[in-house]
């Protein structure tokens, strides 16, 4: 219930100057200006637990007036926000004199002048380079350039899923398209993951413990893992629809549609997902061995391939961008 309390930084726009979130605060800086050099506020970069990032600002006033000490990778609440549209980069590129040098964009911070031809410097284990070096990332995409194979999209049907399979399909990327015929309301629709590798967490009073990775966490968003019954022309079985298929299928987060559940009257399941039934997708499924050695009939859906009609429920994903910078108002 406690996310109901505070609005999403998806959610934010320019119609209230009272909006109350809870975000971490994942880089902070000071703004200092330009004309006398004192310093004039605080940038901060702010992520809530529905992983949306938004580029926000409090004047020095407001800052020191926060009755809590703000550091980087900290969990704030912060209320009395109001939004400002964004600025149209071509609009001003536009504005430009003839003086002016208009192949330099205006975001751009500094000009190199006056520099010289580039030299090569020894380093106390020689030039590296010339002997054979490799950076990680250049030893990375060497091996995967080494060991990497073709690799197709093979269809399947659902009977095909469902017919004896081998190790060899593990390697395979596979879709298929099939009818949502049901939403199964037993499994729960939602789990609290890890931010860094995505497995399930388990809750412990106010923070998560990650078994996989393993770590102590403070948040942990909520990502989508929604059972359904599949059925095609001749064959249906279950399928789950995992996070970023669900999302792109619904049109919004599970954190929003969790945010959305909890204050509807309704119960069951939320809205977005009673749109799923009747719908017609073509998802890529990724086998796992409990599929090959133990027979299991459920099936992970992680992506959608191509979809052959429109979510009921549009997608928000654009709404930020109109008003994507925000204040303090204190």
């Amino acid at each position: 219930m406690e996310s109901a309390v505070f609005n999403l930084i998806e959610d934010l726009d320019q119609s209230t100057t009272n909006w109350k979130i809870k975000a971490r605060v994942t880089r902070m800086w000071i703004s200092v200006s330009s004309e006398n050099g004192s310093v004039e506020g605080y940038t901060v970069i702010l992520l809530d637990d529905d992983n949306n990032h938004v580029h926000a600002f409090a004047y020095l006033s407001i800052w020191n007036g926060f009755k809590t000490l703000v550091i980087e990778g900290g969990v704030y609440v912060f209320d009395q926000i109001f939004c400002e549209r964004c600025c149209d980069l071509f609009a001003e590129a536009n504005k430009y004199q003839p003086q002016q040098q208009p192949e330099f964009a205006i975001d751009v911070i500094g000009v190199i002048e006056n520099f010289e031809p580039l030299t090569k410097l020894d380093t106390k284990f020689g030039m590296l380079k010339e002997e054979g070096y490799l950076s990680k990332r250049e030893k990375y995409l060497k091996a995967a350039k080494s060991e990497f194979v073709q690799t197709f999209m093979e269809r399947m049907t659902l009977k095909d899923l469902n017919e004896k399979l081998t190790y060899d399909d593990l390697k395979k990327r596979i879709y298929t398209t099939f009818s949502v015929v049901k939403v199964d309301e037993d499994v729960a629709w939602w789990f609290y993951s890890c931010n860094k590798c995505q497995q399930e967490v388990e809750r412990l009073d106010r923070r998560f413990r990650c078994n996989n990775c393993p770590r102590i966490i403070p948040v942990a968003p909520k990502r989508f893992r929604i059972m359904v019954l599949a059925e095609d022309d001749i064959f249906s079985c279950n399928v789950m629809l995992m996070d970023r298929a669900a999302r792109r299928i619904v049109g919004t987060s599970a954190a929003k549609a969790y945010n959305d559940f909890e204050k509807a009257p309704e119960k069951g399941l939320p809205q977005v997902l009673k749109y799923l039934v009747g719908n017609e997708v073509t998802v890529i499924i990724q086998l796992n061995k409990e599929n090959v050695t133990e027979d299991s009939t459920i099936f992970d859906a992680n992506d959608i391939f191509d979809t052959t009609t429109q979510s009921p429920s549009p997608s928000k994903s654009a709404h930020i961008l109109e008003s994507s910078f925000i204040n303090f108002s204190g």
